[in-house]
């Protein structure tokens, strides 16, 4: 997102590629910009690094150069193809089907935009189709982000008209058309943060409701730990409970284990058991902090 990679893979930063295309602004690179039939190339193409890439698209050249060098260069490039007879007036006339922002009666093909089924708009009806079709996002959307014919509402099924299409024919429109899309793109990540934020409310709320009855689970969880894991005493063999054990230094449960009274060392037999706690170190610091 930094910059801007051509078709091989040379990749231009930004700032490096604004100040590149401000350079064929310039009056001594015009005639190479006329001899490229006015499209920008990867750089290295003058050194002759590369020599098979495609030209930059104008959406490309539109979001990594200034507004300001966008709409100069594109008007530079629309009066080169007119002083260079790009645009055929030797056709048939065209009528704007629109009509509303004419200059002339005796339009041509170049000084508009036609759809696929042969519905002509001048280049001034044309810019003011975009900014209208642009306006309400809603609308804009369900179209996808593209200009239609005006008469697509009517049954009209034409193809969305290109981008390539719209800057030939207008620069105005195309800018029109870029502001539109980054409106759309700002109105759809709104409706997306705003139902995360949404959801997240919803989640607090009922975080909110659920704490005080987890609280009291864990409360009650805890209790009943306490109650069966430290105040009742345990075999150390089988961690049963035992509520009566015999003997006093060796203990013997009512259902067959032995274990040392102090340290609770497990032992096969009753013997055992006496023979172990008789050298048990803790009976020695029990008695030594008794005496």
């Amino acid at each position: 997102e930094d910059g801007i990679s051509c078709s091989s893979g040379h990749f231009i930063c930004s700032d490096d590629f604004s100040r590149y295309c401000k350079e064929k602004l310039q009056l001594e690179s015009r005639d190479e910009f006329e001899l490229n039939e006015f499209e920008i190339y990867c750089p290295l193409r003058e050194t002759g690094e590369c020599r098979q890439s495609r030209a930059f698209g104008v959406k490309e050249i539109a979001d990594h150069t200034t507004r300001d060098i966008f709409k100069t260069l594109m008007k530079i490039r629309a009066n080169l193809l007119a002083s260079n007879e790009k645009r055929v007036r030797n056709g048939p006339r065209k009528e704007c089907q629109i009509y509303a922002e004419c200059d002339t009666d005796t339009l041509h093909q170049d000084d508009g935009i036609e759809c696929s089924n042969g519905h002509f708009i001048c280049a001034k009806d044309f810019t003011r189709l975009v900014e209208s079709q642009t306006e309400i996002l809603l609308r804009f959307e369900e179209k996808g982000g593209m200009v239609r014919c005006p008469f697509f509402d009517k049954g009209c099924n034409s193809e969305p008209f290109t981008d390539d299409e719209i800057k030939l024919t207008s620069v105005d429109a195309f800018e029109a058309l870029m502001k539109g899309r980054m409106r759309l793109k700002e109105s759809v990540y709104a409706r997306e943060i705003e139902g995360l934020q949404r959801k997240l409310r919803d989640y607090e709320n009922k975080e909110a409701m659920e704490f005080p009855e987890r609280r009291k689970r864990d409360i009650q969880d805890a209790c009943q730990y306490i109650t069966e894991n430290i105040l009742n005493v345990h075999c150390p063999g089988y961690k049963h409970v035992y509520a009566e054990v015999e003997g006093g230094d060796c203990m013997a449960t009512t259902y067959g284990t032995y274990f040392c009274g102090y340290c609770e060392e497990m032992e096969e037999t009753s013997h055992q058991a006496h023979e172990h706690t008789s050298q048990c170190l803790e009976v020695f610091m029990f008695v030594n902090t008794m005496s």
